[in-house]
């Protein structure tokens, strides 16, 4: 498969890749619980296919920057820190990606 945006080819999207797992499997160009390789810029990767769900391999997340207090996060988000709800909760948010 190849993905390109108005001005370039770019090496991967995920979201048009399941879509178009979809459009294949709506039109039966492919055959339900399966699992298919597709070649791409960033390498071949597995799609498994279910009436229920298209799945697509990912590459392993690579973690960033932490968000240890909820300043940082009102300020990441541009939102009062009182729309945040409890926050006594023990939970760090963290910046992560799993591609492009």
């Amino acid at each position: 498969m190849k993905f390109f945006t108005p001005t370039a080819q770019v090496e991967l999207c995920r979201h048009a890749t399941i879509a178009s797992f979809k459009a294949l499997l709506d039109s039966c160009a492919i055959e339900d619980n399966n699992t298919y390789f597709i070649n791409t810029l960033t390498g071949t990767l597995t799609v498994e296919v279910n009436q229920s769900f298209i799945m697509m391999e990912q590459a392993k997340p690579q973690l960033g920057k932490k968000f240890d207090d909820y300043d940082s996060l009102s300020n990441l988000f541009k939102i009062d820190k009182s729309q945040m709800g409890d926050i006594n909760v023990n939970l760090v948010s963290q910046a992560a990606s799993t591609g492009l």
